[in-house]
């Protein structure tokens, strides 16, 4: 009991000397300029939407498209490679259908409960005394990289003579460096006596909602009852188109370099973004800070196509094509940096680190698209003043 009375005053002591040391409250504002790096710029081509040429002579139109003519937001009867989704009497009702089947285990998807069918399209095209060139996929890259200025308020929720935790937020505009890409199209070129097959595979995705299929080759019938599908799918994606060629006498196929293509790309990124961060004082005027992050980004992208006709007569007529397009993106990231106190008031410092944005910005040129991963390192320096 006397140990206790004696030990009560210093218990007051060392909480009175904690309670000095720590302090809360107040603003600092920060603002400079940003630049961010390594970021990628991507065009992808997309073949199936380009016209083939003629050169000389008769040349038959394709015979097929390369993209499903279907629209999946309504009920229809769709027959793939590996089964079938038909309308039942109550389809046009509830939008279900239990007249459905397929023929492969692997079509259904456990994990995510998912049924997938595939259907084959095909576009043969025959030359007869004559040439026909087709586009071929054409897919480049290259690295981009922007500069702009940020702006920073930070709270100070508490601090004392070696450390500071404060709660940030911000907002910085970067601007993309005009970026070219340029790149001469890769094309198949049909002459007299051959034909030319193109073809790709769309994936149909239907969605279970949790109901257990019937087994593999165990089709449903019109009238039913069994199992409950919804009629229409979930998505159609699309798998990169093959091209193959047969001799029908004279002649062969040939495979070179076709238009020059050239893209202009420009842009932003904007971001509005919200974390802690933590400071270490290591002397009177310097300290250290780390602040993670997460982020909302607009990537704003416009994109220009221009096509140059390659020699040799046969011409894949693009006009010029300019696209504007803004998409929201997640993101996270992590900063360091270095501050000196100029004054009590006022100081400087350098930051860098590294910051993910969940998904790319697209704009679509059609046919293809531009696609910027705005994911990169990202280095400023700034001014800052404490209130």
């Amino acid at each position: 009991m006397h140990t206790g009375l004696k030990m009560a005053p210093i218990a007051g002591l060392c909480l009175g000397v904690l309670a000095g040391e720590g302090r809360a409250g107040g603003w600092d504002l920060r603002a400079g300029p940003v630049y961010r790096g390594g970021m990628k710029l991507s065009v992808h081509g997309d073949p199936a939407a380009q016209t083939p040429g003629t050169q000389n002579g008769a040349v038959s139109a394709p015979r097929g498209s390369l993209t499903v003519q279907d629209d999946i937001t309504e009920v229809a009867n769709r027959k793939f490679d590996d089964g079938f989704v038909f309308l039942d009497p109550s389809t046009a009702v509830n939008g279900d259908t239990w007249y459905w089947g397929y023929e492969k285990g692997d079509q259904w998807q456990k994990e995510s409960g998912k049924l997938v069918f595939q259907r084959t399209l095909r576009s043969v095209s025959r030359g007869t005394d004559s040439s026909m060139t087709v586009g071929l996929p054409a897919d480049v890259s290259k690295t981009a990289d922007a500069a702009g200025l940020g702006v920073e308020a930070s709270y100070r929720v508490t601090e004392n003579n070696r450390w500071r935790v404060r709660f940030d937020m911000g907002m910085a505009g970067l601007w993309l460096r005009q970026s070219h890409l340029n790149y001469q199209e890769p094309i198949s070129t049909v002459r007299s006596g051959t034909t030319l097959t193109a073809s790709r595979t769309a994936t149909y995705t239907y969605d279970l909602m949790g109901v257990i299929p019937r087994a593999p080759g165990d089709p449903g019938t019109y009238d039913g009852p069994g199992p409950l599908l919804p009629n229409r799918p979930e998505k159609v994606t699309y798998g990169p188109v093959r091209t193959s060629s047969r001799s029908l006498g004279p002649g062969a196929a040939a495979t070179g370099s076709g238009n020059r293509i050239g893209v202009d790309v420009d842009g932003g990124v904007y971001e509005l973004w919200v974390g802690p961060s933590v400071d270490w004082r290591w002397t009177r005027r310097l300290s250290s800070f780390l602040s993670p992050r997460v982020s909302v980004n607009v990537v704003d992208l416009e994109a220009e196509r221009r096509t140059e006709t390659a020699g040799g007569g046969a011409t894949l007529p693009q006009p010029t094509r300019r696209q504007r397009e803004s998409s929201w993106r997640a993101g996270a990231g992590v900063h360091a940096g270095l501050k000196l106190a100029l004054s009590p008031a006022w100081a400087v410092g350098l930051e860098g680190g590294y910051d993910w944005l969940a998904d790319d910005g697209e704009v679509s040129l059609d046919p293809g698209k531009v696609a910027l991963d705005a994911s990169g390192y990202t280095a400023g320096a700034f001014v800052g003043r404490r209130w």
